[in-house]
């Protein structure tokens, strides 16, 4: 059996974020900014052998169908060189039935930064707050009213769908467990292929 690696599902940081929403922490969604940009130097070993639309932004988006249980209604994208070269980016607005606008980044069009540069960032508002992921420093932040301000733990203790580990350790459990028990996997298959036919 083969299975799904949409790897965002199964991050302790994503999760958390994702818990808050649920549990109504910023109120309703209003729009999401999400920004994945490595350099042109990690672009080179993927260059060429797919069409960079399905790189990394079929994760980000996956996590926001995930986070929202929504569908996107229409996509309007950008880029410089049409994906085909290490000095490119892609710049996509997205809209959601629920009326969720939300503006994706994925560029590699630098050389490698400082990684105090804040190169991954998933921002959520809401109605009665801001969550922030902060990727690049693996750190969740929770901005409620009041100035309320919490921080998940998302090293030593957390949990990613029901269970207690970490990001990879998670997923390959998940689809061990498939193959043990007969389960679909998840994310599942249909709900995976959304997340790439808007990167299409």
């Amino acid at each position: 059996r083969i299975t799904v690696a949409h790897s965002l599902r199964f991050s302790p940081r994503f999760c958390q974020a994702e818990v808050a929403v649920r549990n109504g922490a910023i109120g309703d969604i209003r729009h999401i900014y999400s920004k994945r940009n490595p350099s042109h130097q990690s672009v080179k070993r993927v260059l060429g052998k797919f069409p960079l639309e399905y790189w990394l932004s079929c994760h980000d988006i996956d996590l926001m169908r995930w986070i929202l249980q929504d569908e996107v209604e229409s996509v309007y994208a950008i880029s410089r060189n049409g994906l085909q070269s290490d000095d490119d980016y892609l710049l996509a607005t997205l809209k959601f039935r629920s009326g969720v606008s939300a503006i994706h980044e994925v560029s590699w069009c630098s050389p490698p930064l400082s990684s105090l540069a804040s190169s991954c960032v998933f921002s959520m508002k809401g109605t009665q707050g801001l969550i922030e992921v902060n990727d690049s420093d693996q750190d969740v932040r929770i901005f409620q009213r009041e100035n309320q301000v919490s921080s998940p733990d998302t090293y030593e203790f957390y949990s990613v769908a029901g269970e207690h580990y970490g990001l990879f350790h998670n997923l390959v459990n998940g689809w061990i467990r498939s193959l043990q028990t007969g389960k679909s996997t998840y994310p599942s298959f249909d709900d995976a292929r959304k997340a790439v036919l808007v990167c299409s």
